[in-house]
């Protein structure tokens, strides 16, 4: 069986993902900004997939404004679109609540790697101000982008102690 991760909000735990689940994953549609797929179908996180990691997300019950879960950044980043850096206008007004996070490979997703993907993911949102302070499409945030939200990007991260530093120092040093 194919190991997942359960996210509720902050709290994230290791879940074993039944046949069914499992047999939608080959499945995952990509993510339509303009409305939910609906509880059950399972999402592609378009980030971490452009950075090597085959992710999808499948919310496990419909929520609204008024039950949403009230700290639930780790799941909204995991579906931020990579030119804008903004979540669906259907995630920022309903939230998503219980979710469930799987690799669509087969390969198990663990909730260290969920972290990891998180810091991340924490990393480039603070950057999606610079890219979009002079407009998304200059040449100068194209290029940061597509280097940033790149599988190379992502391993330098995880190899590197205080990745998120050492990104930053290679970016400048790019730029003389």
């Amino acid at each position: 069986m194919v190991m997942g991760v359960r996210l509720y909000g902050v709290d994230a735990t290791a879940v074993e993902l039944t046949a069914e689940q499992a047999a939608g994953l080959p499945a995952a549609a990509p993510l339509n900004p303009g409305r939910c797929a609906g509880a059950r179908s399972w999402i592609t996180c378009p980030v971490p997939v452009l950075l090597g990691l085959p992710l999808a997300l499948q919310q496990l019950a419909p929520t609204n404004f008024n039950t949403r879960v009230k700290f639930e950044q780790p799941a909204v980043f995991l579906l931020i679109d990579p030119k804008s850096g903004f979540a669906p206008p259907w995630v920022q007004l309903d939230g998503l609540g219980e979710v469930l996070l799987a690799r669509t490979d087969g390969v198990d997703f663990t909730v260290p790697e969920l972290w990891e993907v998180q810091q991340y993911l924490d990393h480039l949102i603070n950057r999606y101000k610079d890219w979009l302070a002079d407009g998304p499409d200059t040449a100068r945030a194209t290029a940061e982008r597509a280097a940033a939200l790149s599988p190379a990007a992502w391993a330098r991260f995880k190899e590197e102690e205080g990745g998120v530093v050492h990104l930053e120092e290679e970016e400048e040093e790019d730029e003389k």
